[in-house]
């Protein structure tokens, strides 16, 4: 089946449209309870701020899921303040902790980092605007990951 000319001209002036939808409307995910129900993102933000620690699995090659990351990142450094929180990337291994660290307070290039941090191979698309937006808000980075040679062991 393919998209007529008019239908595929009126959702490329639409599908933007969606940037633009509402905090509570995250029409890429839909989001459940513990029990199964539906749950509204504003609601699950506002559990979260109340959170000490909050944890994010993913699959590592899920860009929505990076995005919804970033997304409720930006959401709780908003609604806590970007000083109440710290971002734990499994991408970074412990011993990049210090390129990380330096990245994040604005002191190394992107380029170094890139080519001194050893990124996954989605760092561009998927970690690199956490990072920014990290580095933006002044937020602490932490490279959470075992390194390597302690991992394939």
């Amino acid at each position: 089946m393919t998209i007529r000319s008019p239908y595929r001209l009126l959702l490329l002036f639409l599908l933007p449209l969606l940037a633009f939808a509402p905090a509570g409307e995250r029409p890429a995910y839909r989001l459940f309870t513990a029990q199964g129900q539906s749950a509204d993102y504003d609601q699950m933000l506002a559990q979260l701020a109340q959170a000490e620690v909050v944890l994010f699995g993913e699959q590592h090659n899920d860009p929505i899921a990076h995005w919804l990351e970033l997304q409720i990142a930006k959401d709780l450094a908003q609604t806590k303040g970007p000083s109440k929180l710290v971002l734990g990337l499994e991408m970074f291994e412990r011993d990049v902790q210090p390129l990380v660290a330096q990245y994040a307070a604005g002191t190394l290039a992107d380029s170094a980092f890139e080519r001194q941090s050893r990124p996954w191979p989605n760092y561009a698309t998927d970690y690199r605007p956490l990072l920014q937006f990290a580095r933006n808000q002044h937020i602490a980075v932490v490279g959470t990951n075992a390194p390597r040679r302690y991992a394939q062991q």
